[in-house]
């Protein structure tokens, strides 16, 4: 916030990371600012020239042997980052994946092999989400949590919910939806 400018049309491709020391994939848009995680987010929407834009980006044939997180997205509440896909991915880490404030999210053809599985998904206030074929390398204790009001229209495609104990969670205010498997 306050820095403003647009980060827009990108594309990657053939990856490949080992032992990365924080996040594999990762997008913030409070870049680094300690404070944005030690107090109660300020959610009021403010849009001005100082408000940063990320968009429309698509990463496939990813791989990462070891990292701390393997996707971290973290928009602004009034300014989600949009139209987001990462496609024929396989993450090895610790934490699998957290979104914040995003809309437009593809995660297709995504295997994650994460040390913590409660959830191995996070997922808060965030909206036109699609999960399809996600997969995971051990068993997990809970596979998605959703959070807050603003957490909908989500599709969950081809994912083999069973490989955890738990499909889904709903807290603060996000609607239960209903799981095909």
């Amino acid at each position: 916030r306050g820095r403003g400018g647009v980060v827009e049309n990108i594309y990657a491709k053939n990856i490949y990371m080992k032992d990365i020391a924080q996040e594999a994939i990762f997008f913030d848009m409070y870049y680094f600012v300690k404070f944005a995680t030690d107090t109660p987010r300020d959610e009021r929407p403010v849009v001005n020239e100082g408000t940063p834009v990320f968009r429309n980006m698509k990463f496939e044939n990813i791989v990462c042997q070891g990292a701390e997180k393997g996707i971290f997205i973290r928009g602004l509440p009034e300014m989600p980052i949009q139209n987001i896909t990462i496609e024929n991915a396989t993450l090895q880490a610790e934490v699998g994946v957290e979104l914040t404030d995003v809309s437009v999210v593809n995660l297709k053809n995504v295997h994650l092999h994460a040390a913590k599985t409660d959830p191995v998904i996070d997922v808060n206030n965030s909206q036109s989400l699609v999960f399809d074929g996600i997969t995971l390398g051990n068993p997990a204790k809970k596979f998605f949590s959703f959070t807050g009001e603003r957490s909908q229209n989500i599709q969950i495609l081809h994912t083999k919910l069973s490989q955890a104990q738990q499909k889904a969670e709903w807290k603060n205010g996000a609607k239960e939806f209903a799981i095909a498997e």
